[in-house]
């Protein structure tokens, strides 16, 4: 039976996870199902038949970078893959990048409506540049957000990141594609685990959970 990764998670350091959650759900307006920490993810992750989980933390701010870094690092392991996150308005982009490759995450996280940016607008694309140089995933927000307003998913549809991957050769997944259901495409999914196919310019569509293999 193929093992099974949930490619878009989420959680928090336990000291934080309670007021997280609580501001969380009371700008969606609706209930968390966990309590927000990795813990709790691990135990929902053994009764749903979860081999891994991706953890994705958003830095609504630059200086937040180290702090979600040092988290994600804390909190790698075998069955919990974190992608940290990087504020586009970074002065140190490069040098950010670089640590994140180095450290050996296989990825980021991108939030539009979070950290104040559209898909497709000038200042991000050195951004997308040094992630395509480092080889990493960019897994990035599109579309609806329960937080924000309807309005505003057309902001970043999912659209905007057709050029980011034909222009980087970045492998990209869109999460929240349709609204907060659990749908999302990506390039190469298989870098997660460690079996990397080439990305051949297809965009791989999966249900949650997502194939070791990548073949969905």
């Amino acid at each position: 039976m193929d093992k099974i990764i949930d490619f878009h998670t989420h959680a928090f350091p336990d000291v934080l996870a309670e007021r997280a959650l609580k501001s969380l759900e009371g700008d969606g307006e609706i209930k968390a199902h966990l309590n927000g920490t990795v813990s709790a993810l691990l135990s929902s992750m053994e009764r749903c038949g979860i081999a891994k989980s991706v953890i994705c933390s958003i830095a609504t701010k630059p200086a937040q970078f180290d702090s979600i870094f040092n988290w994600s690092r804390k909190i790698s392991s075998e069955r919990i893959i974190p992608f940290p996150s990087l504020h586009p308005d970074d002065r140190e982009i490069p040098e950010k990048v670089a640590r994140v490759k180095k450290a050996g995450f296989k990825g980021l996280k991108l939030h539009p409506y979070y950290q104040d940016f559209f898909i497709d607008e000038e200042k991000m694309f050195p951004l997308y540049e040094e992630i395509s140089k480092a080889d990493l995933i960019l897994l990035i927000h599109t579309g609806f957000d329960f937080a924000f307003s309807r309005a505003e998913a057309g902001d970043n549809a999912p659209g905007r990141l057709g050029p980011v991957g034909e222009s980087q050769k970045i492998p990209a997944g869109q999460a929240n594609l349709h609204g907060n259901f659990v749908f999302a495409w990506i390039f190469s999914a298989g870098k997660v685990s460690g079996n990397s196919p080439e990305s051949s310019g297809k965009i791989y569509s999966f249900w949650y959970g997502f194939t070791l293999d990548g073949s969905g």
